[in-house]
C-alpha cells in the first residue's frame, strides 16, 4: 500500500476538502481525488460520503482512518530509528570484557557511553576471553576488550589500545618492604596469591620465572578484592595489575618494587569480527573508547596507542 496514499487520506480526514489538502501537500485537486479512488477501490470499501465538494467520512472510513493513523506513525518511527541509527545516537551495543578488562574500563565506560548516548542500550556481557572471542566470532557481540595473550582468532580482527603492567604486590609489613632489591629466588620463596579467573598472569609470570606455576606455593581466589585485602595482612605477595590497585599504594596500604629485569606486560585489545559493519554507534563507541584511553586518570600505569 502506497505510504503517501495513506498521507493523502489522512489529510482529507483532517482538512474534508480537496482543494485544501491539495494545497498542503503541493499536489493538484484531481491527484487528491485519484489517490482517494485509488485506495477504496484497494480496499473495497467507501471511505467517503461526497457532498458539495466536503468529504465525510463512512463508518469504514472511521476505522480505515485510525489504522492509516497508526501506520503513518510507525512510518514515521521507522524513519526516525534509521535516521538516529545512522548518527549513533539510538540503538543497541553489545560488549564483551574479560574479567580484568570487566574491572579497569567497564565502570567509566557505562557511566561515560551511557551520559553520551542515553538512548542507545548498552549490553555487556563478561567472560573468560576464549568465551568473548566465540561470541563475537558468532556475531553475537559487537566489540570485545581483551587483556592478555589471545589465541587471535582467524575471523576476528585484534587492534592493540596499549599495554598493562603486572606488578609485584605486597602489604606494607611484608619483610619485601624493607628490602632494596628482591630477586626472583626471593618471589620463589613466597606465598603468591593468584586470581584463579586470570589464566593470562599466571602464563606471563611463569614465563618469566622460568617455572611452573603449580609448583609454587599459592593460593587461588576469585575476587580481587580480597586478593587486595589478605595481602595488607603482609604475609603473602601477588602480581597484579598497576591499574587495580592505585588507590591501596597512594594511600599506603600497600607497597610494590620495581624489578628492572622484569617483562610482566600484557596487551589490551580492541577486538571485532572481520565480517562486521561498523556502523555509526559502533564508531562512537571507539572514539569514547580512545578518549578514555587517553584519561591519565584512568590508565595511569598502561601505555596507550588508541586515538579517538
Amino acid at each position: 500500500m502506497n505510504y503517501f496514499k495513506l498521507q493523502v487520506f489522512c489529510k482529507l480526514c483532517e482538512r474534508k476538502k480537496g482543494a485544501i489538502v491539495a494545497k498542503e501537500l503541493d499536489i493538484t485537486p484531481s491527484t487528491v481525488s485519484f489517490h482517494i479512488q485509488s485506495l477504496e477501490n484497494e480496499l473495497g470499501l467507501q471511505l467517503f460520503y461526497r457532498k458539495s465538494g466536503h468529504f465525510i467520512l463512512t463508518k469504514q472510513g472511521e476505522v480505515v482512518h485510525r489504522y492509516a493513523q497508526r501506520i503513518i506513525h510507525l512510518q514515521e518511527e521507522l524513519m526516525y530509528f534509521a535516521q538516529t541509527s545512522q548518527q549513533g545516537t539510538r540503538g543497541m551495543f553489545r560488549l564483551g570484557v574479560s574479567g580484568l578488562a570487566n574491572q579497569i574500563f567497564l565502570p567509566e565506560i557505562i557511566h561515560q557511553f551511557s551520559t553520551a548516548y542515553p538512548q542507545i542500550r548498552l549490553s555487556v556481557v563478561s567472560d573468560t576471553s576464549p568465551e568473548i572471542e566465540k561470541l563475537i566470532a558468532s556475531f553475537q557481540l559487537d566489540y570485545g576488550i581483551l587483556i592478555g595473550s589471545p589465541k587471535k582468532h582467524p575471523d576476528l580482527i585484534y587492534e592493540k589500545l596499549g599495554t598493562d603492567q603486572l606488578k609485584l604486590v605486597f602489604g606494607t609489613q611484608h619483610v619485601f618492604a624493607q628490602k632494596a632489591t628482591i630477586s626472583k629466588a626471593d618471589i620463589l620463596n613466597q606465598t603468591i596469591l593468584f586470581h584463579e579467573k586470570q589464566s593470562s598472569s599466571k602464563s606471563v609470570l611463569e614465563q618469566w620465572l622460568d617455572y611452573p606455576i603449580k609448583e609454587l606455593n599459592g593460593i587461588e581466589l576469585d575476587s580481587i578484592t580480597s586478593m587486595k585485602k589478605v595481602l595488607e595482612y603482609g604475609q603473602t605477595i601477588a602480581f597484579i595489575s598497576e591499574l587495580l590497585v592505585q588507590d591501596e599504594l597512594a594511600n599506603n596500604k600497600l607497597a610494590t618494587r620495581n624489578l628492572p629485569e622484569i617483562g610482566l606486560t600484557r596487551t589490551i585489545y580492541l577486538v571485532k569480527n572481520k565480517a562486521f559493519f561498523d556502523d555509526a554507534i559502533n564508531l562512537n563507541f571507539k572514539t569514547l573508547l580512545g578518549e578514555l584511553m587517553a584519561n591519565p586518570r584512568l590508565t595511569q600505569g598502561a601505555n596507550t596507542s588508541l586515538k579517538p
